[in-house]
């Protein structure tokens, strides 16, 4: 016997029918004409005492046995009033007659008197009246089954945790929500989400019920009975049209289809109370709904827009868009909590999207927030929001291009409170800087030279010494996949004196003013001090000869200053490698290094760094041989590199 769903709150179950005392009815005749009256046993008691609740029930009653003489006077459904008492007498419920049925009123006291267990039932009637009318009882009633509130259920439904669309006819709709047809790439499994179907009951045992498709149109459907979300699964499980088992209440199984687009499919659920398949099973419909990630903007407090290296574009938002394949980096600063906004393309009447709450499941922790999504143009958006939870506490590249280190963002939805399951996934570059950067500069080659080397650092001299080492193999290439050199390029390098100027020169090449503001730049990307320091030679000096020169003897040019004449007992021989050139000038007017932590570094030739009391001196030791009278020189001096000289350069902070 089915009962409007929307009164869940209490049940009755009417099995078998029992035979009352006969009553006889008194003829003009004095013929005695048996009757019986014929009602149901009231078994099964489902009670909420917390909430009134009015539910009409059909009882039948009839008088059956002989035909009564012409004119006798019969007791008729009209004239029938059954009441049903507690054991306390108080009535439980009054039936009111009318047509050939009774009318039952449930009623508050009704249902906190049967939330009582140690409630009895007593039948008590009086049908009729004159001749034909009759009384009795029957005590032989158990005491129904009475459930607490906790677990009042509708016996036979199926309650859907994915969906549940209570519309005016009771149907409950499965909304099976499903990435679009372009995500079914070669390889992909061939259901790409499933629904969780929740079986709620109230029965003591469990529930035996066979699931399977309804109708032979439509979508076709598919059903699992596990406990692992198939959703996460690389692989699809093995698929059957049918599934029969024994559910306990609160079990569930999975519902999907491998069709494609949107569309329409049924199942029903039919359960076995023990005597088979006997009851109308229930029928659900599951509409394939298409959703897809349409694109996706970041923000925040900390939150860093960066710039292509060669200034010609600012990644603004949105930063990721499907359609174009837009995915633009973005940067942060470590333990911040990004903002992000996103777009669905998911075609949705309102009164079912405030049903859904969509939220996102990124890498190392980061989860956005579940929220009602609204409508926007032809989309659905997920307004921009703080995430929950931070970044990590270290400095981090998230390399979209490998999929093992991208940041992945793994968009979720749920219907109606029921299970959050993936709908799509999106991938994205992102650097985490250590603090705040302190320099101007947002071209990515820079976000992107520190992060990546310093990826896991969060502390400012390991970071330094991780950073610095990008610059020691003498191979340091730009977003872009171009190597940047040092005076590549004698007639042009001197026009390329800063870091941005190198980043955007099509040939990548630059001077020691360059590399050296490079270097200064990866590390104030970090939000680390760094300074370019100009080494400039002393007094009479004009040049600097950069490692390695050949001198012969003690030097014939007659000048005590500068004793070697070049070409003459002095030449230039293999120089120090240089970044991205082993053949780079052998003197210059001075050099350009960078001072970071109290160590000088020379990114130009990525030589090690130095610290200490005698830095300076310990750094020209290393890169010069010697000085000259002027530039180019024509007659040189030694360097003294001799423990006791002095430094024999000036280095002045240049910023």
């Amino acid at each position: 016997m089915k009962f409007p769903r929307s009164t869940n709150l209490l049940k009755l179950a009417w099995l078998a029918s029992f035979s009352l005392p006969t009553a006889h009815a008194q003829s003009t005749g004095g013929s005695n004409l048996p009757t019986q009256l014929i009602t149901y046993r009231l078994t099964e008691i489902i009670a909420d005492p917390t909430s009134a609740i009015t539910l009409p029930i059909a009882l039948s009653t009839s008088l059956i046995g002989n035909s009564p003489t012409p004119g006798d006077p019969v007791a008729s459904p009209q004239d029938t009033d059954i009441q049903w008492s507690g054991s306390t007498g108080e009535p439980l419920f009054t039936p009111s007659s009318g047509g050939s049925s009774v009318k039952l009123d449930f009623t508050q006291p009704f249902v906190k008197t049967l939330s009582d267990a140690a409630t009895t039932i007593t039948a008590t009637y009086t049908f009729g009246s004159g001749p034909s009318s009759g009384s009795g009882s029957d005590p032989s009633l158990p005491p129904p089954t009475v459930y607490p509130s906790s677990q009042t259920k509708n016996l036979d439904r199926i309650y859907l945790d994915f969906w549940v669309a209570n519309t005016e006819d009771a149907t409950d709709d499965v909304v099976l929500v499903r990435t679009t047809d372009s995500e079914l790439a070669s390889g992909e499994k061939t259901v790409l989400h499933w629904a969780k179907v929740t079986v709620k009951h109230s029965r003591g045992q469990s529930l035996k019920l066979k699931i399977e498709n309804a109708t032979s149109s439509g979508k076709s459907l598919y059903f699992l009975d596990q406990e692992e979300n198939p959703n996460t699964q690389t692989q699809d499980p093995q698929l059957s049209n049918k599934l029969e088992k024994e559910f306990d209440d609160g079990k569930f199984f999975w519902v999907g289809s491998a069709e494609k687009g949107a569309g329409v499919g049924k199942f029903k659920a039919q359960g076995d109370l023990g005597s088979g398949y006997k009851d109308a099973p229930e029928e659900k419909t599951v509409n394939l709904l298409p959703v897809e990630v349409e694109k996706i903007s970041f923000d925040g407090t900390n939150y860093y827009e960066l710039k292509k290296d060669d200034l010609s574009e600012t990644y603004s938002a949105p930063h990721w868009i499907k359609a174009d394949g837009t995915n633009e980096s973005v940067a942060f600063k470590r333990k911040s909590k990004p903002k992000v906004e996103a777009f669905f393309k998911l075609n949705v009447p309102d009164d079912l999207l405030a049903k859904i709450k969509i939220k996102g499941m990124a890498s190392d922790g980061v989860e956005f927030p579940e929220q009602t999504p609204m409508k926007d143009g032809g989309s659905v958006k997920y307004s921009m929001k703080e995430a929950a939870t931070a970044f990590p506490d270290t400095i981090k590249f998230y390399d979209r291009d490998d999929d093992a280190k991208a940041f992945k963002i793994d968009w979720q939805i749920s219907v109606d409170g029921g299970v959050f399951s993936s709908i799509g996934e999106s991938k994205h570059q992102v650097y985490l800087t250590l603090n705040d950067p302190v320099t101007a500069l947002r071209q990515e080659t820079l976000f992107n030279l520190s992060a990546k080397n310093a990826d896991g650092d969060n502390v400012e001299a390991d970071a330094r010494n991780s950073m610095y080492g990008e610059f020691t193999d003498l191979v340091v290439k730009r977003l872009d996949g171009k190597q940047m050199t040092y005076w590549k390029d004698q007639n042009t390098a001197f026009n390329f004196t800063e870091a941005s100027e190198i980043l955007a020169n099509p040939e990548g090449d630059g001077n020691c003013q360059a590399w050296s503001g490079l270097f200064r730049e990866v590390l104030q990307i970090q939000g680390i001090q760094a300074d370019r320091i100009r080494v400039w030679p002393q007094t009479n000096d004009r040049s600097v000869a950069v490692k390695n020169w050949t001198f012969s003897g003690t030097g014939q040019s007659g000048n005590a200053t500068y004793p070697y004449t070049v070409g003459v007992d002095v030449n230039p021989g293999t120089r120090i490698p240089a970044q991205g050139n082993k053949d780079s000038p052998e003197y210059f007017n001075g050099h350009w290094i960078t001072e970071s932590g109290g160590a000088y570094y020379d990114p130009s030739y990525g030589a090690a760094a130095v610290s200490g009391t005698k830095k300076g001196k310990i750094y020209e030791d290393g890169a010069f041989d010697g000085f000259g009278d002027a530039l180019p020189p024509s007659k040189i001096r030694k360097n003294d590199s001799s423990a006791q000289s002095p430094s024999q350069v000036d280095y002045f902070n240049a910023n």
